[in-house]
């Protein structure tokens, strides 16, 4: 996401890359501006279902850590220390995940 026009032809699409942007940056300030200016031109309606589809990217990504699916290898090192004390790699789709990602360790 870079808020450039890539010529998706999508009504009032700078207003709504710049809110992911900012829920992504994680800013509540440029949050709360994007959605106010995000509400102010599509409607609260839009800007309302903006947030829940950002509100269900999150939800997905945390029910796939909260089942144990494997976590990509560039955070595998930085989040051992928790997984291991959460015991989050004893779960079947973490184990089948090492099974599937070492090829012929079964």
């Amino acid at each position: 996401m870079n808020g450039g026009d890539d010529g998706a032809n999508i009504p009032h699409a700078p207003l709504f890359v710049s809110f992911a942007e900012a829920v992504v940056g994680g800013d509540r300030d440029a949050i709360s501006d994007a959605q106010k200016a995000l509400s102010g031109q599509c409607g609260a309606a839009a800007a309302t279902d903006a947030a829940a589809v950002a509100a269900l990217f999150n939800a997905i990504n945390r029910v796939a850590d909260a089942i144990g699916i494997r976590v990509e290898e560039s955070k595998e090192e930085r989040t051992a220390y928790f997984r291991e004390a959460l015991e989050l790699d004893i779960y079947q789709t973490a184990r089948m995940e090492k099974r599937v990602a070492g090829a012929g360790n079964a």
